[in-house]
């Protein structure tokens, strides 16, 4: 929410930019009429925060502390973060320039009382810090020339960003496909379903033919099971050869790390290629089965792109995810979980952009 008069504060340039890796949620106080802008409020009744902060310590991607104003109860939360979370995903924010020398002095001292951090480690420059396990804590650093409070924000989300997107890293070495536990856990998850949905039909059917609905249902729930197995045994199969069918499998270039991955149809004009999407930190590729005609593989650069967004194919089925490019070229792509690709290209594009401003 932006303020009615005069610039944004600190808070809310901060909650936008990690907007990107989640969405920003604080505890309100209760006796506040309106709102701050910034976070997001979540009000509870005085004897329940502590519960309720440890529900979203135990559920959050990041966990944010801002130094500006330090309270008793940011004490316990700290301790209760530290305790609770992993702690490569808590951000310490330093506060906000200018200060006097005492009031540095003050906020070093706090953080080495209560984060275990040296005084002499944090430096002038450092606008916020990021714990790493038990090592010393990353330090974000700004231009020391022009340490404003936009500076702040702007590399404390280059920062971010990039450290949410390594921690999902899976490197993808060029004899190694990537795991596939996932998805044999998404199939299993769904073989019931589609064998009920398999057995009503068939159980109609045999009902039509026998006119007796204890046969017609024996005979439908044995149909529903046998296609359940069939699909079951096909992703197996599949799963297990597709490492071994996919072609030119072993061109990745030097540094390159697979953020994404999984199968994919390629859109064509009235054709469909079947292979693996990949998104790594250089391109979006496309890496069609050797079983396929027409397409080998297909490279997209991230830098070419213009727009990513969901479609639906045929208008109906909500798995389509398109990508627009400055040439006003597209591709088309037929993906699992498509608001996911979506979502984490969206974002990969965005920190490249960043990184190059």
């Amino acid at each position: 929410m932006a303020p009615l008069l005069g610039r944004p504060s600190f808070e809310e340039r901060l909650a936008q930019a990690l907007e990107d890796v989640g969405p920003p949620i604080a505890l309100g106080r209760p006796n506040e009429v309106l709102p701050r802008a910034g976070f997001s409020r979540h009000y509870v009744v005085d004897d329940d925060w502590q519960h309720v902060l440890s529900g979203f310590l135990a559920k959050a991607g990041w966990v944010v502390f801002l130094l500006a104003k330090r309270t008793p109860n940011l004490e316990w939360e700290i301790r209760a973060a530290m305790r609770q979370t992993n702690r490569l995903r808590v951000l310490v924010v330093m506060p906000e320039r200018p200060q006097t020398d005492a009031d540095t002095a003050v906020i070093r001292a706090y953080v080495e009382r209560h984060f275990g951090v040296a005084t002499s480690v944090i430096q002038d420059s450092t606008a916020a810090l990021i714990f790493a396990g038990e090592q010393q804590p990353l330090q974000i650093l700004c231009p020391s020339a022009d340490f404003s409070s936009e500076n702040q924000v702007k590399a404390i989300q280059k920062a971010v960003i990039k450290l949410d997107i390594i921690h999902r890293i899976d490197t993808f070495p060029n004899n190694r496909a990537p795991s596939t536990s996932k998805d044999l856990t998404d199939t299993i998850k769904i073989l019931p379903l589609a064998g009920v949905l398999y057995a009503l039909p068939m159980t109609a059917i045999q009902y039509l033919s026998t006119k007796s609905l204890f046969l017609a249902a024996i005979s439908g729930a044995i149909l529903g099971l046998f296609f359940a197995i069939a699909i079951f045994v096909f992703v197996i199969i599949v799963t297990h050869f597709r490492s071994l069918g996919l072609k030119d499998r072993r061109d990745w270039f030097d540094g390159e790390l697979v953020l994404r991955s999984g199968f994919a149809n390629l859109m064509m004009t009235g054709l469909a290629e079947g292979g693996m999407l990949y998104l790594t930190n250089m391109r979006l590729r496309f890496v069609a089965h050797r079983a396929g005609a027409f397409v080998a593989d297909r490279t997209y650069g991230l830098e070419a792109m213009r727009i990513v967004e969901p479609a639906r194919l045929s208008g109906v089925f909500p798995n389509l995810l398109r990508v627009g490019f400055v040439d006003g070229r597209a591709a088309s792509f037929v993906v699992h979980r498509r608001d996911d690709w979506v979502r984490h290209l969206s974002t990969v594009i965005a920190n490249l952009r960043s990184a190059q401003a």
